[in-house]
């Protein structure tokens, strides 16, 4: 089943007669523990958020979604006694990549935190707390923290840039033969992983046996904004694609994801272009929208 307070039923339309739909809010705790009794759930995938823009926006929303949200999810376990939670957390909740020693430097599991936006700390300290109910309750959760995301069911409609967005419009403006100017350098690199590897792992991680960890960085590796650009291209040649002068906000884009490929099975199946080939084709037969 799923549960969220407005879905998309469009995105899994294909599927649809394979699901249960509950329309709640994850803020509401009584209604949440009633639907998970009701439907007798033992394992939940949390994949809630607040968008980093709209959360730096209003804070209190962007709180209110991130902590108490999260938090609901871990005392539903609690109280039910649940086999296994999965959430997301983010790479988010690490610094620049000047604060490590530089865009070369490799950032695992153990690099200290330091995030530079409220999503990132909300991040941090829902995983203290995660860490805390796996300890005092001795519940079952796996943290997965991916890198930036991208495919279909991405907003679009936001701030240009962050990386997860600047793909998706790069690919849909394409798609659609408008122009797209990039904010940023062609050589600046980010890491971008595709939705549809992350929602595999999302539910492998419902299977795998307890691991030593509980915290897990997924990601699909750097790549330049200028290779993505090539990919679009390759698909469609008469792309109109810009780059701009705009400097970063110094993102890591070089993680490491020897952990959970060892202990959860993690693996990358949409390489950039493979992600980008997809996204390409899907946003076609949705008529040029990606969500």
């Amino acid at each position: 089943m799923a549960y969220d307070i407005a879905p998309n039923l469009k995105l899994v339309e294909d599927i649809i007669d394979k699901i249960d739909f509950v329309q709640g809010d994850i803020l509401d705790l009584p209604m949440l523990l009633r639907t998970i009794k009701k439907h007798d759930v033992k394992k939940i995938i949390h994949l809630a958020y607040c968008p980093i823009d709209i959360s730096a926006n209003n804070p209190y929303l962007g709180m209110e979604i991130d902590i108490r949200g999260t938090n609901n999810i871990f005392e539903a376990a609690r109280v039910l006694d649940l086999d296994r939670i999965v959430w997301t957390s983010s790479v988010s909740v690490s610094g620049p990549a000047s604060y490590y020693g530089g865009e070369s430097v490799e950032v695992d599991e153990e690099s200290p935190t330091n995030p530079f936006t409220l999503y990132g700390a909300d991040k941090v300290l829902n995983e203290f707390v995660s860490k805390f109910y796996c300890e005092k309750y001795s519940l079952d959760i796996i943290c997965l923290r991916p890198s930036q995301i991208y495919g279909p069911g991405k907003p679009v409609g936001r701030e240009v840039k962050y990386p997860g967005v600047i793909l998706n419009l790069l690919v849909e403006n394409s798609v659609r033969g408008k122009p797209f100017r990039i904010p940023y350098p062609p050589e600046v690199k980010f890491d971008w992983i595709y939705v549809k590897d992350v929602a595999r792992t999302c539910v492998e991680s419902c299977h795998v046996k307890k691991p030593k960890h509980n915290i897990f960085i997924i990601s699909g590796g750097a790549n330049s904004l200028q290779a993505a650009a090539n990919h679009v291209k390759e698909f469609i040649p008469d792309a109109r694609i810009e780059f701009g002068n705009e400097p970063t906000l110094g993102w890591v884009s070089r993680f490491n994801t020897s952990r959970a490929r060892e202990e959860i099975g993690f693996e990358i199946k949409y390489p950039l272009r493979e992600g980008i080939k997809d996204l390409i084709q899907f946003i076609k037969n949705r008529g040029g929208r990606t969500a």
